[in-house]
C-alpha cells in the first residue's frame, strides 16, 4: 500500500475511532475498548504511512 493512501485510511479509522469514543463516553460514561483500538491502530498507521513516505523506497 503506498504511503499517502495509508495515511488517509489512518485517518479515516482514528476519526470513526474518535466518533465512537465520545459516543460512547456521552452514552454510558466510559470509553470502550473497540473505540480505543481504532484510535490506537490509526495512529499507529499514520506514523507507520509517515515513516515509509520518508524513506525513499515506498512499498
Amino acid at each position: 500500500m503506498k504511503a499517502n493512501v495509508q495515511k488517509a485510511l489512518s485517518v479515516v479509522v482514528a476519526a470513526i475511532g474518535l466518533a465512537l469514543l465520545v459516543m460512547m463516553v456521552v452514552v454510558e460514561g466510559e470509553p470502550g475498548a473497540i473505540p480505543l483500538a481504532l484510535i490506537l491502530a490509526g495512529v499507529v498507521g499514520y506514523a507507520s504511512g509517515r515513516r515509509r513516505g520518508r524513506s525513499g523506497n515506498p512499498q
